[in-house]
């Protein structure tokens, strides 16, 4: 992986990490551009960009695989984006994990310290060059996540607290691969 790519696994990290260990939501917000990234309609993840045009990161896709993830099971995020301007050590996102109503947890996370943390897992650390970045990285989620339907969302910042990025995930948990047919049902009602 190449070192621009840090930012934006960083904050996908993050956003799978919150759900694998706490299923994190952000409480619901007005967004002015807000559009989905990933998830179809057969699919129990959602991933919507919650980003305006005056943030340091575009995303510009996010996908996750396979379209039903599940409790134990490994799953592929791919993504890609555009990144302003560097990203230093002092940067940071805010992670609030909901169940439906029920606020899990809201913690503010220091990506590069969460960087160090993973080293083994990933590659990237700060600082982070800015311009285009993919990335691809394999998650093991946790058997213990319940079987329920979880909100997260993320605002990262950059170490000068420009709003670096903003991503809403819905995951439910509910839903497996055998009973696809049926979810798709309900999205329809």
């Amino acid at each position: 992986m190449k070192s621009s790519n840090w930012a934006l696994s960083t904050i996908i990290f993050l956003i799978i990490n919150g759900i694998s260990a706490s299923l994190i939501y952000w409480p619901s917000h007005s967004y002015s551009s807000s559009y989905q990234l990933s998830g179809s309609r057969a699919s129990n993840v959602h991933i919507t960009d919650c980003s305006s045009s005056d943030f340091v990161l575009h995303i510009h896709s996010v996908k996750i695989s396979p379209e039903i993830v599940t409790a134990g099971g490994e799953l592929t995020i791919e993504a890609s984006g555009t990144l302003d301007e560097p990203v230093v050590p002092g940067a940071s996102a805010d992670v609030t994990v909901k169940l439906g109503v029920v606020k899990l947890l809201h913690k503010t996370f220091d990506i590069c310290e969460e960087l160090e943390k993973k080293k083994d897992e990933v590659e990237l650390q700060c600082p982070i060059k800015d311009g285009y970045l993919t990335l691809t990285q394999k998650v093991t989620l946790p058997k213990e996540v319940p079987k329920a339907k979880f909100s997260v969302l993320v605002h990262a910042y950059t170490a000068d607290e420009k709003r670096l990025a903003c991503l809403q995930v819905m995951v439910d948990f509910r839903v497996h691969p055998s009973n696809r047919l049926l979810h798709m049902f309900e999205q329809n009602e």
